[in-house]
């Protein structure tokens, strides 16, 4: 089986296409639509990848990665951020934290799938 997938968006149709494209790639995909809830989730099922909203009710995806990134459970795991904002403030939210990338909606599901294929490859190499 292919790597555990945590997909954190707010809009339910995106997650659905996501959802369905990444498990018809062979990854196990488990779904969150706050942060709160984001946060339970990846300490529970420690996936091997997060694709987060930036912009969420609940905490924010700013608040999300702040958790993620402060605890030992969480701390290493590989963050892409997407957002529908191409506000430069967005952006600069979270220059500080350590992403795997920043995609900005609506992107095309091929660069994403090619990404995450890359991330896991280069984790699997060290």
């Amino acid at each position: 089986m292919g790597k555990k997938i945590l997909i954190v968006d707010d809009d339910a149709a995106f997650v659905l296409f996501l959802t369905k494209k990444l498990s018809q790639a062979g990854h196990q995909v488990f779904t969150a639509f706050d942060g709160s809830q984001a946060v339970r989730t990846a300490h529970r099922e420690a996936p091997d990848l997060v694709l987060l909203d930036i912009k969420l009710p609940a905490g924010g995806g700013v608040g999300v990665l702040k958790n993620l990134q402060s605890s030992a459970k969480t701390i290493n795991i590989p963050i892409i951020a997407m957002s529908a904002s191409d506000d430069p403030e967005t952006k600069k939210s979270v220059a500080d934290y350590n992403l795997e990338g920043f995609l900005k909606k609506p992107f095309d599901f091929g660069e994403l799938l090619k990404r995450v294929e890359e991330l896991f490859s280069s984790s699997r190499a060290q």
